[in-house]
């Protein structure tokens, strides 16, 4: 797995570890969380920035696809980000490079969710 720095929790608000804890708390005892080569303030946009979101990119790469792929290059399996236009944007590179059936893009809040799930209810895990 992978984390996505979103721009406003990120760059703007410095929040870097408390995501990745969250992560890490999430991952099975076999899974890893490997960064990315721009992570931190010097994190890659996802390409919803400025408005990108809403209009198509005919020139070059679009920063979407670019950021998917530097996720595919460290091997993740899985991306996650906690900002829900990173997670539109992920999603659709994604379908762009046609890895739905081996990438999957989830909100860290999804993670929660599913590890929640697995280790049963509150009285369960007293």
């Amino acid at each position: 797995m992978t984390y996505h720095d979103a721009c406003y929790l990120g760059r703007h608000n410095s929040m870097f570890e408390a995501p990745r804890e969250i992560i890490t708390r999430t991952l099975s005892p076999e899974g890893a969380l490997v960064e990315m080569a721009r992570t931190g303030k010097q994190s890659f946009c996802c390409g919803a920035g400025g408005g990108n979101m809403w209009y198509e990119v005919d020139q070059g790469e679009r920063i979407n696809v670019e950021r998917f792929d530097q996720a595919l290059e460290v091997g993740a399996d899985t991306v996650s980000t906690a900002c829900s236009f990173c997670l539109i944007m992920l999603d659709d590179a994604c379908k762009v490079r046609s890895k739905e059936e081996s990438v999957q893009v989830k909100d860290i809040a999804e993670l929660v969710v599913e590890n929640l799930a697995t280790e049963g209810s509150p009285t369960e895990r007293s």
